[in-house]
């Protein structure tokens, strides 16, 4: 990574990445001044740390202007800020350089690094990806939107031996010389697209991760976007595929993972047979992360052990219990339609469907094809659940429920035994919540209710 020695830096955004953004410039006796538009109590409290430190923190700020005349060399962003921010247009203006967090921490570790995007998976692929390299006996830091602000990982990478980066689109907007030795786009599904207007944006977003990367460092794609993400990059690493269809070069097939063996050049299969990955949703990251363990040559008897102990991340196609014959499972994690049908895909009973919330996009025709096959009914809640009970009451049993709990209870009032209750909304959680956590933790205290679990 390039490394800036900076003199004077403004940070826009008081939020996790922002504060570690902050602790790293002070750190590299960089003078720092972070503005917030909030002026809440929590804000107050991180600000007040920041000042001990040495920074200047100024809250409730909605003009730059005044703030523009300093003559500020760097501007590192929250992810939260939009690219068409009037704090943005200000900045330009003003010609000064504008970087993510993540930019800003990259170029400061010296750490070899594993860096994932996409959709919908990346999580998972972060976990498992870490649990690789423990089995290995490789001290690994998972870092980005999953774990620690890279910037963090930066003050303290001398206790870690590689980064598990997991990188959102909104990082990857203001990335300049970002630099991973290995890079995934684990999926490219409708979303966000509220904020990068086309799936083409969208995808040429994602594409930046690839953009610095040359010789021997593997790009690692699904297989269905992989020509539209070599078009729009303009790195030349060793590009590499997965998915579903042979001519991938790892691709799943029920019960593993078929590749080319980098020994033999023969055609081998890695079993997933016993683990939570053979299926076709979660399958397609595990025969990600085994490309990522055959580049780095490590055991694969230990890369089995980390598929068996996986244990699922919270709100992601999680078991909650099962009451009466009745599956409860949360995947409040499902923020897209994407999301949804993988969900959905994943179910090998008769489903009672629980949708709704903030909509990212606007076609939720796809899951129609699971109507009367897999999906028996569905109930709709949040400022969405109209639109979907309007498009889909004359093909199934729909319920207009408005809030979780009324879903809930409908659902298990109509269900049998052999049946699933799935929380899988399709959509954003900001209209009923503050975030999925929320929202899956609900899901999971009324469940917990109907099963007389003590909460």
């Amino acid at each position: 990574m390039k490394n800036n020695n900076y003199n004077n830096a403004l940070v826009l955004g008081m939020g996790v990445s922002g504060v570690a953004a902050t602790k790293l410039l002070l750190g590299k006796k960089c003078s720092v001044v972070v503005v917030d538009r909030g002026d809440a109590d929590s804000l107050r409290d991180k600000g007040e740390e920041l000042v001990i430190l040495g920074a200047d923190v100024q809250l409730g700020v909605e003009d730059l202007s005044s703030l523009l005349l300093n003559d500020f060399d760097i501007c590192v962003i929250s992810p939260g800020i939009a690219s068409d921010d009037i704090w943005l247009d200000a900045l330009k203006q003003k010609q000064i350089k504008i970087i993510s967090e993540l930019e800003l921490g990259a170029s400061y570790l010296q750490l070899p690094m594993v860096a994932v995007t996409g959709s919908n998976g990346k999580s998972t692929f972060v976990k498992l990806c870490g649990d690789m390299f423990a089995q290995n006996g490789v001290n690994a830091v998972l870092a980005g939107n999953y774990g620690k602000p890279l910037c963090e990982v930066a003050m303290e990478q001398d206790a870690y031996d590689w980064a598990v980066v997991e990188v959102s689109s909104f990082q990857l907007e203001y990335v300049v010389d970002f630099h991973p030795d290995i890079a995934v786009v684990i999926n490219v599904e409708p979303d966000h697209l509220d904020r990068h207007g086309n799936m083409e944006n969208y995808i040429g977003v994602k594409s930046r991760i690839f953009d610095c990367m040359l010789g021997d460092n593997l790009a690692l794609v699904h297989d269905e976007v992989l020509d539209k993400v070599r078009e729009c990059s303009a790195g030349k690493p060793l590009w590499k595929s997965f998915g579903c269809h042979q001519a991938a070069d790892y691709h799943y097939c029920s019960g593993g993972v078929e590749y080319n063996d980098l020994t033999t050049g023969a055609v081998a299969s890695y079993s997933l047979k016993g683990t939570t990955f053979d299926n076709e949703i979660t399958g397609l990251t595990a025969a990600a992360v085994f490309a990522v363990s055959e580049y780095l040559k490590l055991d694969r008897d230990k890369f089995r052990g980390a598929l068996v102990e996986f244990e699922s991340l919270p709100h992601r196609v999680e078991m909650v219990g099962e009451h009466q014959g009745v599956m409860f499972v949360d995947d409040s994690k499902a923020t897209n339609i994407a999301a949804l049908i993988g969900a959905l895909k994943m179910m090998k009973k008769p489903v009672r469907l629980i949708v709704g919330g903030q909509l990212k996009e606007k076609d939720i025709s796809k899951p129609q094809e699971f109507f009367g096959d897999r999906v028996v009914a569905v109930y709709c809640i949040g400022e969405s659940g109209e639109m979907f009970y309007e498009e889909w009451e004359s093909l199934i049993k729909c319920y207009m429920c408005g809030d979780l709990k009324k879903a809930i209870d409908q659902a298990w009032k109509d269900s049998e035994p052999g049946e699933v209750i799935l929380l899988a909304p399709g959509c954003a959680s900001f209209d009923q919540f503050c975030n999925y956590k929320e929202r899956g933790m609900q899901f999971q205290e009324v469940v917990h209710g109907i099963m007389g679990l003590n909460v």
